[in-house]
């Protein structure tokens, strides 16, 4: 009876390249050309190769890939020549950490593309993308070093200032771009470290040059960087400029976005159309109730001549003439006309049906705004403050939208220090939240709004919530103390009456 003996397996794996005739042999081919030595050797004839392999396909259908894209610009040139160490580590922060976030979930091409390409062919852009990257490295990231990156980055903002006036003016239409992309570098440098006068000059200087080509050319060119990229950042800026009351900034310009405005399609092809229809829509809101505020009524007696002496303290920075802000800077007239409630409810018809992901934080943001706009559009500020108080519920909701968006931060308690801030140049949070904290006259609403404020840690171009939450706090204090004191008034009138009918 013959045993049986497993034998072990000899030899390598099969080969899967390699000559035809190493293939049918089972051994390994040198995969030498245009034969292979192994058959020379042998003396065998190689019958050379075979070609690669296609793709299989199962069941007749094609094979399906994910692509998963970064948030961050990793297929920018990293290296640049003839640069040293430590401008290459700010080029790369502002290109991995800084475009990004400042572009947030709306992609805008300015931060992530147009400026990293100009950089490589222009010394100022590069100068001034450094000294962003490096300031904003400093600003959430390397605070130990706060001073010396601080120099290093105003060392290069100086820089970029030398070198724009060495600028070769033959070609015009590039001139304009590189100063417009300069202007928006230099108002995100100031903003960012506290230079709030500097970056709104910077915006109006962006504002006039923008409307002085437009009137030079007869209107912007379709297709190019000043209608596509620079004017929508521009519009969004006047807008804060406008809402946050600093319009002296505005002195000799004009606004960009005159009716009629951009057209409203049934659906929105991306959050980016989106968010530019909105923010035209916003830029017409802010135009008309600059237009009405004539038709305010008078303000209650004890309010008349009072001025916000501390609100002015906060709000001088932030103002080119130092001008005081009264009471009625915070208030905010109607707004007229049929066209714009129509409009607006074309742009939620077409946001409606464009079916984006409700979690989309650009989706998230953009219901904010959206909720801050039917609250403007249902009340008649004509007739008072207290139109505000129907509202309530709508302000509510608004921040139930705030706290369900990841992107706002919201949900850390003011007191975490550890998440660095963030900062952002789009369309963001600060503004409906900053709406409420001075428009609702709920005092459990308004102060959720205010804890809100505190608690995001965020700058949105020259709002941050630093800034924010003093002014709300002060028109806050300044109205309930006005209140209260009026409420005083009426008992001591009712007990004089009350008084003088016992007798």
């Amino acid at each position: 009876m013959s045993s049986s003996i497993i034998r072990p397996r000899y030899g390598g794996s099969k080969v899967r390249s390699g000559c035809v005739t190493c293939k049918a042999r089972r051994v390994k081919c040198d995969e030498g050309r245009p034969t292979c030595q192994r058959c020379f050797k042998a003396k065998r004839t190689c019958e050379g190769y075979a070609p690669p392999p296609t793709a299989s396909t199962s069941g007749g259908g094609l094979r399906k890939f994910i692509v998963y894209l970064a948030s961050a610009p990793v297929d920018a040139i990293s290296l640049l020549p003839g640069i040293t160490t430590r401008q290459q580590r700010s080029f790369d922060f502002f290109r991995l950490r800084t475009a990004a976030e400042l572009a947030g979930p709306f992609g805008t091409d300015l931060w992530s593309t147009v400026l990293l390409r100009t950089a490589h062919d222009e010394p100022c852009i590069f100068n001034a993308v450094v000294a962003l990257g490096a300031l904003h490295e400093n600003y959430g990231y390397l605070r130990d070093a706060h001073q010396t990156y601080s120099d290093y980055a105003l060392t290069h903002y100086q820089k970029a200032i030398q070198r724009i006036t060495t600028l070769n003016n033959t070609d015009l239409t590039l001139h304009t771009d590189i100063v417009l992309m300069m202007c928006i570098v230099f108002s995100a440098f100031d903003s960012l470290r506290g230079q709030y006068k500097a970056s709104l000059m910077h915006i109006a200087s962006g504002i006039k040059i923008l409307v002085e080509t437009e009137k030079r050319l007869g209107g912007l060119k379709d297709g190019s960087l000043q209608k596509d990229v620079f004017l929508p950042i521009f519009v969004r800026m006047e807008n804060q400029i406008t809402d946050t009351g600093q319009t002296s900034a505005m002195v000799n310009t004009t606004r960009l976005i005159q009716p009629p405005i951009l057209s409203i399609p049934r659906a929105f092809e991306s959050v980016e159309e989106a968010q530019i229809t909105f923010d035209s829509s916003l830029s017409y809101v802010w135009n008309m109730m600059a237009r009405t505020k004539k038709h305010r009524t008078t303000p209650p007696p004890q309010l008349e001549n009072y001025e916000y002496e501390g609100l002015a303290k906060w709000l001088d920075p932030l103002d080119p003439v130092h001008q005081k802000v009264d009471y009625f800077t915070c208030q905010t007239p109607s707004i007229h006309g049929k066209s714009m409630p129509k409009r607006f409810l074309s742009w939620c018809a077409a946001f409606d049906a464009s079916q984006f992901p409700p979690s989309h934080p650009a989706v998230q943001i953009l219901q904010t705004n959206r909720a801050m706009l039917s609250i403007l559009f249902g009340v008649d500020t004509t007739k008072g403050e207290m139109v505000w108080d129907s509202s309530l519920p709508q302000f509510q909701s608004l921040l139930d939208y705030v706290e369900s968006c990841p992107l706002s931060g919201c949900r850390n308690s003011p007191g975490q220090k550890d998440a660095p801030p963030t900062f952002h140049y789009h369309l963001g949070l600060l503004t409906p939240l900053y709406f409420v904290s001075t428009r609702c006259r709920d005092p459990l609403t308004r102060r959720r709004a205010i804890r809100l404020i505190e608690s995001c840690n965020r700058k949105e171009g020259i709002w941050d919530t630093i800034v924010c939450t003093r002014i709300s706090k002060q028109v806050m204090d300044v109205e309930e103390e006005a209140a209260i004191e009026d409420m005083a008034k009426q008992s001591f009138q009712f007990n004089l009456v009350a008084d003088q009918n016992l007798r």
